[in-house]
This record gives C-alpha cells, structure tokens and sequence, in this order.
C-alpha cells in the first residue's frame, strides 16, 4: 500500500508539472506573438508617420519649385515622395511613400498680388522713419514686375466722372467721383476728395488734404484706387505727399511715392517707395482695400509668388 500510494503521487506531480509546462508555453507563445505584433504596429505606423511628414515635404517643395519657376516644375516624383499642381484650380496635392504606408495631403494656392500688401514696391523702398500697422500677411513685399498703367489710363479715362486735359490746381471740396486729369496736378491746403484722382503728370500735395476711396459702382465688394498716376510712355510719374496728408485707399504710381507724416491706409504700389518723417501706414486692422482693383491687367497675367490658402490643408489619404 506504501509503494502503490508513493507511485500514484509521483504521477500526479509529473502531471501537474507537464500541464504547469504547457500552461506556461502557451502563454510564452502568446507574449512572443503580441510582441511580434507589436513590433509590426511599430514599424507600421512609423512608416505612416515617416510617410506623412514625406507629404508635408513634398507640398513644400512643390511649393518652392512653382515660385522659383514654371507652374509645371511644381508636379515631380521621386522614391519616397511626389507632388502634383493643377494649375486651373490651384489645387497641390503631395504624396509620402515610406515602406508599405502612403499618406496624402493637399492644400489650396491663391496668387499673391501688389495690392494684397500695405507696401508694394520693385527696385526701392526707403523706409527712413515710420510707423506701419497692417492685418497679418499684408505687411511689405517686393514685386517683380509691377502691374502696368496703360490698360488702367484707358480704363478710368472712359470711366471718369470729370477730364481735364491740362495741368490743375485743387482746393476746397471736390466733386466726388473719378477726375482724370491729363497733366500736373497740385492739391493745396484743404483740398478734400471723395473718391479717384488719375493724373499722367504727378501729384504734390501741399498742407491738409484728404482723399477717401469710394466703393466700385461695378463690384460694390471692392473699392476703387484712391490715387493713380502714370502715363503711356511708363515714364516715371511720381507722387509727393507732406505731413498733413491722409489717404484712405490704394496708390499706385509707376515712379516714386514719396510721403511724409500722418495717415495713409495703404496699399501703396510703386517701383520706388520712400516713408519717412514719421510718415503713419496703417490698415485699420480692415482688409477692404486689399482687392485687386479694377482696371489693372488681371493678376493671372503675372506670375506672382503663390501663397496657400490659410485653412484649405487636409488628409486626403
């Protein structure tokens, strides 16, 4: 009885150790198995991670490419990343390739334009003492090339309200409206304007005047220029300004702008821009004078920088 009772225990012992063995083996398989796994998540999503930033890349060296040269240089591909540019709706699209993973994202460009900014300007800007207060992303920007003027002169000559075919002299209130003036202008102390003044000759302003752009009659979103001066021959015609004036609206000039003092809202679109005297640029924290404005050659007959539309960034895949 002794020795049937010590064998029968030595069997169970035997048999509680194989299944202890096997328990132990199943959950070690399972451990390796989920960390095998884990291992391959891992990897997976590194490569998603890595593909996504390989995305982001490639919308910024399309980006790159379009503004250091034709629009077509903005679609490419390569091992690990591509972009792609329509340039008819603007739409850029960049790809990331990293292992078994691909991620896609795609943004929105608008065409940057001169009257988009405060200050515009092509070969100088002199910017001596003044004071400049603009929205974000209308701050100063350099052009190349500038929009021309003979298409604007034709544009407001057969719009004007009132044409004068020789020098003049302003003072007092104007009629409001659009004067076109085909020559010199002076405007002297007091001189008030309520809407766009186009001279072919240049401008000087003398003491306390005041012009305010008016609203489009065509697009009543947008205003018109408060002052143009240019002429055919694209001769630089320059405007002058001194520490009383105030200019509510865009200037454009195809030679100098040069102003002192006060308030100007801008934009101010020139080759050659000079603020000094504690000249004041501000935009009133308003963007309604930002519009291109008409008369000008439409912006797609420029090839200006390309900027992404704030917002129009998502996955796409």
């Amino acid at each position: 009885m002794e020795v049937w009772w010590y064998q029968d225990q030595s069997g169970g012992v035997l048999i509680m150790v194989m299944i202890f063995f096997l328990v132990f083996t199943i959950i070690g398989t399972a451990y390796l198995s989920l960390a095998a796994l884990e291992g391959r998540y891992s990897i997976a999503q590194a490569q998603r991670t890595r593909a996504f930033l390989l995305a982001e890349s490639a919308l910024n060296l399309s980006l790159w490419r379009i503004n250091h040269g034709p629009d077509y240089l903005g679609t490419f591909s390569n091992d690990s990343l591509a972009g792609v540019y329509d340039s008819t709706t603007y739409i850029l699209t960049g790809t990331g390739f990293a292992g078994n993973a691909t991620r896609q994202l795609q943004v929105q460009l608008f065409k940057d334009h001169p009257f988009n900014h405060i200050v515009s300007y092509q070969t100088l800007l002199d910017t001596s003492n003044f004071s400049l207060s603009s929205i974000t992303g209308h701050g100063i920007s350099r052009f190349n090339p500038l929009p021309g003027i003979a298409s604007v002169l034709n544009y407001y000559q057969d719009s004007a309200n009132y044409r004068y075919y020789s020098d003049q002299t302003f003072s007092g209130t104007m009629p409001s409206g659009i004067h076109f003036v085909d020559g010199k202008v002076t405007m002297k102390n007091g001189t008030v304007l309520n809407g766009t003044l186009i001279v072919t000759e240049g401008v000087k302003f003398l003491g306390a005047v005041t012009i305010n752009a008016q609203k489009d009659k065509s697009d009543t979103t947008r205003y018109y220029p408060a002052l143009i001066a240019g002429d055919t021959a694209q001769t630089e015609i320059d405007i002058t300004g001194n520490p009383q004036l105030v200019i509510n609206g865009a200037v454009y000039s195809n030679g100098y702008i040069i102003f002192k003092g006060k308030l100007i809202s801008g934009p101010i679109v020139a080759p050659k821009v000079i603020l000094k005297s504690g000249v004041e640029i501000n935009d009133q924290n308003s963007a309604r004078y930002y519009r291109y404005p008409a008369g000008f050659a439409s912006p797609e007959n420029f090839d200006w920088k390309k900027l992404i539309i704030k917002g129009s960034w998502r996955k796409i895949g």
